[in-house]
């Protein structure tokens, strides 16, 4: 597959271009990085600032929250290797309402760990990004669910039908609203019974939203019964309680989930 470097240095000028971003990719692309490379100039002497990344087009708000967050130093050089595997950036793309952002990447210097602050005391970074690319398939991209709509107690992802196609989870989103704690179980098979064990299963204190729940180029969802059928459908069931399931009161969550 091709692949290209990506950086701050234009080599038409010959000029350095140093700058406090660096965008990656946008658009309809997968990328997929091999290598982060470059070196803090200016700024505050012995400073630690933060290399972030995020699955996005343009250059961040501040306080947005980066997919990684790499610690650098100022005067200092820098390497970051994601060799032989790469880091696929798709498996980190960030649902929204209207879809999943998989072809963006920015690569920001910020002040702070957690959240997105630009340096104001003169940091820029010399960066260079290796990355290898193709198209992305995006009209095989699927979506069920809403993050702005109303609130459900599950959600079916696509059906379990034996003679139809098989599909790979790539994300799941959501946002718990009941007032308590609940556990977002994922199951092969629609309707599970109250004490059935889910495939996976994911706590959620009120008020707060998934972490970024991806799963890499996608996941299959399969499980088999104690009859030996075989289920390969994707249900998303809230729980009241953890490991087994008890169907929590009323609609709980808002849930957005895309497969392929």
């Amino acid at each position: 597959m091709p692949t290209r470097t990506v950086s701050t240095f234009n080599g038409i000028t010959q000029a350095a271009g140093q700058a406090n971003s660096l965008i990656v990719a946008t658009g309809n692309q997968q990328v997929k990085i091999f290598n982060i490379e470059g070196f803090i100039s200016s700024g505050t002497a012995n400073a630690v600032y933060f290399l972030q990344l995020f699955a996005q087009a343009t250059v961040p708000a501040a306080a947005s929250v980066p997919l990684r967050s790499l610690q650098v130093l100022n005067l200092d050089g820098f390497t970051f290797a994601y060799q032989p595997e790469g880091l696929n950036m798709m498996s980190m793309g960030v649902a929204s309402s209207t879809g999943l952002n998989q072809g963006n990447l920015v690569i920001v210097l910020s002040t702070t760990e957690y959240t997105y602050t630009a340096p104001t005391d003169g940091a820029v970074f010399d960066l260079s990004v290796d990355v290898e690319e193709y198209e992305l398939q995006q009209a095989n991209v699927n979506s069920n669910g809403t993050l702005t709509g109303a609130a459900v107690q599950n959600l079916t992802v696509w059906v379990d039908n034996a003679s139809g196609a098989k599909y790979r989870l790539l994300k799941i989103a959501g946002t718990n609203s009941s007032g308590g704690t609940v556990y977002l179980m994922l199951f092969a098979a629609p309707t599970p019974a109250t004490g059935a064990a889910p495939i996976q299963q994911w706590a959620l204190t009120n008020g707060s939203s998934l972490p970024p729940l991806v799963f890499g180029d996608g996941e299959p969802v399969m499980s088999q019964d104690i009859s030996g059928t075989i289920h390969q459908g994707c249900y998303l069931y809230v729980s009241s309680t953890a490991q087994t399931y008890t169907a929590a009161a009323g609609t709980p969550m808002t849930l957005l989930a895309f497969f392929i």
